[in-house]
């Protein structure tokens, strides 16, 4: 079955025959692209990326990494298009429905999320003293 990268892109369509685990990435850029946008194409050509921006790149070169952490990346084609709806990426922790980070991992995730950012912002609902 196909690795679907998280998060999952606008566009993704296989075709049988994929690249070689050590093939050369062709990499491009492509200002007709929305900003952060890009597309991976995988195959027995190769690998291409079209990229917008430098963010643009960012996200391709992941996606490429989870296909091809994939058992089924050389024998499965990729074309993926994507990029965000907002200017501004997020990250929602919601813990009411999975587990609570520890004080050190949230932590982690806080200081990893504020050198991209200044903008955090924290909400608190529910229960007393809320």
């Amino acid at each position: 079955m196909p690795v679907t990268p998280f998060p999952a892109p606008r566009t993704l369509t296989t075709t049988p025959g994929g690249a070689a685990l050590d093939a050369p990435v062709r990499v491009r850029t492509d200002p007709a692209l929305p900003p952060q946008g890009y597309r991976l194409r995988t195959g027995p050509g190769g690998v291409t990326v079209d990229h917008r921006d430098a963010l643009g790149m960012r996200y391709a070169l992941g996606a490429l990494d989870q296909l091809r952490a994939g058992h089924d990346y050389t024998a499965t084609g990729y074309d993926i298009s994507d990029h965000p709806d907002f200017p501004v990426r997020g990250f929602l922790l919601d813990i009411s429905r999975d587990r609570v980070p520890t004080r050190r991992t949230l932590a982690r995730w806080i200081e990893n999320r504020t050198w991209r950012s200044s903008r955090t912002q924290a909400l608190r609902t529910g229960g007393r003293g809320s």
